[in-house]
């Protein structure tokens, strides 16, 4: 049985390696200093925002609320999770 090379590897490109220096970089990143972020919040640390922060910055909504996601590192096994945080907006009648 012969057993070439080229069967076990993904072939090179250039996008297919783009894209996992991408997703490599947003799970190893680190939220610049100055955004308050907790560093432990319920079971997770390292929170680290996905999306642009900041005033002057349209902000996604999630129905009426604002949202933000952002990567952070669950404590009980390492693995990389998202969570969104959902920002209610009170009027004070």
């Amino acid at each position: 049985m012969r057993n070439s090379t080229n069967t076990h590897f993904v072939p090179t490109s250039d996008e297919l390696r783009r894209t996992l220096q991408e997703k490599a970089e947003t799970i190893r990143g680190v939220a610049p200093p100055g955004l308050g972020l907790p560093e432990e919040l319920q079971g997770y640390h390292t929170l680290v925002p996905l999306e642009p922060t900041g005033t002057g910055i349209d902000r996604r909504k999630l129905g009426n609320w604002h949202s933000t996601v952002y990567r952070a590192i669950r404590t009980s096994d390492g693995a990389a999770c998202v969570l969104r945080r959902v920002e209610s907006e009170f009027s004070q009648l």
